[in-house]
């Protein structure tokens, strides 16, 4: 690790004063929510298990990961989070997609033309940068960051994989994967619901992937001392308990709840994105039941409009 950048990692305080002080009052958040983000914010480099499944997706394709970045991703100075958008024809501006796999195309294309892109990444066995997704702990944690978004639902790359019991039997086992690598990875010509994958062949490491059992505390918005204190709102914020509650201190101010959504029946073991809302007026929930046809909206790192 170079010296300059480990100077970066020893400064996070000043990297997040950095992040948000380019000249927009809307944009500055609260000194103890900064102190509070230490460790989250800025996004931190994906990491991958070792022990991780090949890169197939529905259509035979493959996208082999083989390293991400060795060094601490730090936000540099004049940088913020934006609605990912796309310009139409007619100069209109599209900022929710068909489905997943567009809404990250359309992610990846707009990584991919902009000089100095900050947005987090992965390598390739071809030695390419493929762009991702924010987890949902990095969203969660840009919402309040940034009020604007706080109002707005969005996809991540953080999965959750189901334990099928039989069609007619209730789910009571889910794994929770912070960072996706399967999702990131999809190929936009993907037209299902949902990916299949073998729940049992996916390890649990503690540190990216999580089970939990699934009981009478979720699929309902939750009471904010329930809140708090909720497995898998815990795992989902990367077990950073003290950005949980700043984001229920945010949530529940607002005259808003927030819970954890997830199917009650799966016919088969599955992977399903975990998202950031349902919609734009229950906009706080934590769902990993989405369907990956359905319409995608994400986050993404940029250049401040006002920054040269």
């Amino acid at each position: 690790m170079s010296k300059s950048n480990s100077e970066n990692m020893n400064s996070k305080s000043q990297c997040l004063n950095n992040l948000v002080s380019f000249g927009d009052s809307n944009y500055q958040p609260l000194a103890e929510v900064l102190a509070s983000l230490e460790g989250l914010l800025p996004p931190e480099s994906v990491t991958l298990a070792d022990s991780v499944l090949p890169l197939n997706d529905s259509v035979g394709k493959q996208k082999s990961i083989i390293k991400v970045p060795s060094d601490e991703w730090i936000l540099p100075p004049g940088y913020c989070y934006e609605v990912l958008s796309k310009t139409l024809s007619d100069g209109s501006k599209q900022d929710v997609f068909p489905s997943y796999s567009l809404g990250l195309s359309a992610l990846q294309d707009a990584c991919n033309s902009e000089f100095d892109c900050q947005h987090p990444y992965i390598v390739t066995a071809a030695g390419d940068k493929l762009y991702v997704p924010l987890t949902a702990s990095q969203t969660c944690a840009a919402k309040l960051l940034q009020p604007e978004l706080l109002d707005l639902w969005f996809d991540t790359c953080s999965g959750v994989l189901y334990k099928s019991e039989g069609k007619d039997d209730l789910v009571k086992r889910i794994k929770v994967i912070l960072f996706c690598e399967r999702l990131s990875a999809l190929d936009s010509s993907f037209n299902k619901p949902y990916l299949s994958m073998d729940y049992d062949a996916v390890l649990v490491d503690g540190k990216n992937v999580f089970e939990l059992l699934v009981d009478d505390t979720y699929n309902h918005r939750l009471d904010k001392k329930d809140a708090l204190e909720h497995k898998g709102l815990l795992v989902a914020f990367n077990n950073a308990h003290d950005v949980l509650e700043k984001f229920c201190d945010k949530v529940y101010e607002s005259g808003k709840q927030t819970g954890f959504f997830v199917l009650e029946k799966a016919k088969e073991d599955q992977l399903r994105a975990l998202g950031v809302g349902l919609n734009d007026w229950f906009n706080s929930d934590l769902v990993g039941r989405l369907n990956l046809l359905n319409d995608s909206r994400f986050v993404r790192v940029a250049r401040a409009k006002n920054f040269p």
